[in-house]
């Protein structure tokens, strides 16, 4: 089983009272407000500089700033290269491949943003299309390299490798390639998150509810998945599964059998068939809400492309440890490395929390970004982290080993 390291979130000196104070969270809805409340403290943890004034705007930006990378990543496939949002400054950074830079610094302007355009030679397909190529060549994967991930800033795709001497031999292919560069590291090895020690609920089933085997608590509800046959799923950690076929349930209530795990590249996941009364009879899309748990919260959409998950944004976990101090983080890495290009975030999940789901909550629109994987065995601490399964990974991951498409269902 490939060992994975999660994040989590630290608690800082500032009271949930001071941030909720900050202009703009007045007529929103509870959980509205405290999800904003945890945007705010995960800036202010991870860029210490900043006033809560700062970080508020940098919350209020974020459905700004998805909404173009998700046209340009879209519409101008051919010319956008990555990104990354600078949250000490407040800029956000586009790469752009040819002379599209008017073009991207006009639709960053009529979006409200302040923008800062560099020149780049590869696009964000290129760069994918280049990691999924050395990802599968399986000869060169054991020759000591550790995963492989997209650094925007330096618009190179990043191979990480336990030592100088490994490098060429672990590329593979791709050892003449200038688009991929090396990293010599030593990653600390991910923990999965599950536990033998949240919640009871009624249907509908939602994300961030404790899952069940045996009568024990293991991990979370992710987000739930449907086919183009109508089939529902409940998706989780892969890590999570022990035997294909075990019943797994919420609130002592079985929800069906667990299979179709895959522990490997930048994906941790497994699919539980919702074939039960009263799960698969309710309506999903659905997050835990943690101000008023007997009334769930709608997931609105989805990310479908690499593009859309950038550095400097935050993100939520929806775990069965989270609560309404220690829920959200900023994203650091949109595909490390280190990790085989999952996610890291300046956050730190707890034994339970795996499979899990991140989202975006920009001003109440909910975004789910992909699922728990694990950190360092830690509980939510100052210092630690987390990595998860970017949903395009998991995406494309059905779509390979699926007669139809699933997709994760939103409202």
């Amino acid at each position: 089983m490939k060992r994975l390291l999660l994040h989590t979130i630290s608690s800082i000196g500032l009271t949930a009272a001071a941030v909720l104070v900050v202009p703009g969270t007045a007529s929103a809805a509870p959980e509205a407000v405290a999800e904003r409340a945890g945007q705010i403290e995960a800036y202010l943890h991870t860029y210490p500089g900043l006033t809560p004034a700062e970080a508020a705007d940098r919350v209020d930006g974020q459905a700004a700033r998805a909404a173009l990378l998700k046209r340009l990543s879209t519409e101008h496939a051919a010319s956008f290269g990555g990104s990354w949002f600078d949250a000490r400054t407040g800029v956000q950074h586009l790469n752009v491949v040819g002379s599209g830079t008017a073009g991207f610094t006009g639709l960053a302007a009529n979006a409200g943003l302040r923008v800062k355009v560099h020149p780049a030679e590869y696009t964000m397909d290129e760069l994918t299309a280049r990691t999924d190529a050395i990802r599968a060549d399986r000869t060169a994967a054991g020759a000591g390299r550790l995963g492989v991930g997209i650094d925007p800033q330096s618009n190179r795709v990043v191979v990480a490798v336990t030592s100088a001497a490994a490098a060429r031999s672990a590329l593979g292919a791709a050892a003449t390639d200038p688009a991929v560069v090396t990293t010599v590291t030593t990653a600390v090895p991910a923990v999965p998150e599950a536990c033998h020690s949240r919640y009871n609920c009624s249907a509908p089933l939602r994300s961030g509810v404790a899952l069940r085997q045996a009568g024990t608590n293991l991990c979370s509800v992710g987000f739930t998945v449907r086919d183009g046959n109508g089939t529902r799923w409940t998706v989780t950690a892969g890590h999570c599964m022990r035997r294909d076929g075990e019943i797994w349930s919420h609130n002592t209530v079985d929800i069906g059998p667990i299979g179709n795990a895959w522990i490997g590249d930048n994906i941790d996941v497994a699919r539980i068939r919702m074939n039960r009364a009263p799960w698969a009879d309710a309506s999903g899309g659905w997050l835990y809400n943690e101000g008023n748990p007997n009334s769930p919260v709608a997931l609105n959409s989805a990310v479908t492309r690499y593009a859309q998950i950038q550095q400097g944004d935050s993100v939520c976990l929806q775990g069965y440890n989270s609560n309404a101090r220690h829920s959200c983080g900023v994203i650091t890495h949109a595909a490390h490395p280190d990790y085989n290009g999952m996610t890291r975030v300046d956050f730190d999940g707890c034994q339970g929390d795996s499979g899990g789901g991140w989202y975006a909550p920009n001003s109440g629109n909910r975004t789910a970004y992909g699922t728990h994987v694990g950190g360092p065995l830690t509980c939510h601490s100052q210092y630690g982290w987390s990595v998860f399964s970017p949903l395009p990974a998991l995406n494309a991951f059905w779509d390979r080993h699926s007669a139809t498409t699933i997709r994760v269902e939103t409202r």
